[in-house]
């Protein structure tokens, strides 16, 4: 699996010198593996598209069950963008959820205090038909129970490889024809103009690969394809999560738009599974358990006395 993703990365880097590709990854593993894999000068390679914003890491290492986490595990779970943030140079603004449904509502204050002041979240309806029944805001100010607020894009789920859920671009890649593309265009902003509240005018769709790990750029030369037939209205940008944020905030911070503010989450559905899984669970719990506890060890005996950290 991870020799996968070296290689959908090298192919992205690639096409990325070709043409105008933007990339995001999801988790922060992928660049984790690719700088242990990589020769230097792919490493430069990728750090240097990182650091320009051409690609975008997500700031979670994986892509977690919340619901079953404590606060220290999704804090650690975010130390290693925080490495990429500080040592090497490379921002991380977003958190990227993905797949599992879950979202409790202390995530957001956890990413909020965090300074991730962004969340994409898409989803997987196994044994989920609530995401259907949750009310329409696509974007809103997730505030957590302290207060604080982080932005929220989560279309209402309608597939998992279209609105709502985590390749809601796929249309986009696997259509046969460039027409097809366009009437899926066309929907997506009939969609969002039914949403009466929501009152911004760009929209992301998150996410075009399903599973498949394609070596494609056929989104970007589709879009290049677009904006050359002079077509005054829409305008498709290929984007990182951060492009599609800043033009976000610049509409908030004009006073063009208000954002609507969600209290609350979307429960733990998912997190049922280790009840059927119930031994490796309890060897899960309980590694946990000790390695949260070896850290304060290590923590105390550090602050006692520097040397014997090693």
């Amino acid at each position: 699996v991870v020799e996968r993703m070296n290689i959908l990365t090298d192919y992205h880097l690639d096409a990325a010198q070709r043409m105008d590709l933007h990339w995001n990854f999801d988790a922060s593993i992928w660049v984790e593996e690719f700088l242990r894999a990589r020769p230097s000068t792919r490493i430069e390679h990728l750090l240097a598209v990182l650091r320009s914003g051409c690609f975008e890491v997500g700031a979670f290492r994986l892509v977690p069950f919340p619901g079953l986490m404590g606060t220290e595990e999704l804090l650690q779970s975010l130390y290693y963008a925080r490495h990429l943030q500080e040592t090497l140079g490379i921002p991380v603004r977003t958190a990227s959820l993905q797949e599992v449904p879950s979202l409790p509502w202390g995530v957001a204050t956890i990413l909020a205090r965090s300074g991730l002041p962004h969340v994409v979240k898409g989803a997987y309806t196994l044994r989920n038909p609530h995401l259907r029944e949750r009310e329409p805001l696509p974007l809103a100010a997730w505030e957590g129970p302290d207060g604080s607020r982080v932005l929220l894009k989560w279309d209402v789920y309608e597939d998992t490889h279209s609105w709502g859920g985590y390749a809601e671009a796929y249309a986009l890649w696997r259509s046969a024809s460039n027409e097809q593309r366009v009437k899926f265009v066309e929907d997506t902003i009939a969609r969002y103009d039914d949403y009466r509240n929501y009152p911004f005018d760009a929209i992301l769709l998150a996410g075009t690969g399903f599973d498949e790990y394609p070596q494609t750029s056929v989104v970007s030369e589709f879009i290049q394809w677009f904006s050359a037939q002079g077509w005054e209205y829409p305008r498709l940008v290929d984007a990182t999560w951060h492009q599609f944020w800043l033009d976000i905030e610049s509409q908030l911070e004009a006073g063009q738009v208000q954002v609507p503010v969600l209290r609350g989450d979307w429960g733990t559905t998912w997190e049922e599974w280790p009840a059927q899984l119930a031994y490796l669970n309890t060897v899960y719990r309980r590694a946990r358990e000790t390695v949260l506890a070896a850290q304060t060890l290590t923590a105390l005996a550090y602050k006692l006395d520097p040397a014997t950290h090693p």
